[in-house]
């Protein structure tokens, strides 16, 4: 019998995403990006299990209720926008 540590652990996720992006311009032909985007998980990472960890298997960020965690992400990225001339 093999032992899977993925078994704890739901494999599909329902969440949403937010974003907002800007575009500045600098000349007629440059233009400055900014783009943010929040990614949140409505669903539970680990399934409704009960099960006991050892805390001395885990790393001193891992939460005291592990059944209350969320797939949660921030980007922020940073760009530059350069309009190339067009032949007719």
């Amino acid at each position: 019998m093999s032992y899977d540590p993925t078994d704890i652990f739901n494999k599909n996720d329902f969440g949403g995403l937010v974003g907002l992006g800007i575009k500045i311009p600098l000349c007629e032909k440059v233009k400055f990006i900014i783009d943010t985007r929040y990614n949140f998980g409505l669903t539970k990472a680990a399934k409704n299990t009960d099960f006991d960890y050892d805390h001395n298997l885990w790393t001193l960020t891992t939460p005291d209720n592990f059944q209350d965690v969320y797939n949660r992400s921030l980007s922020i990225s940073l760009g530059i926008l350069y309009k190339l001339n067009q032949s007719d």
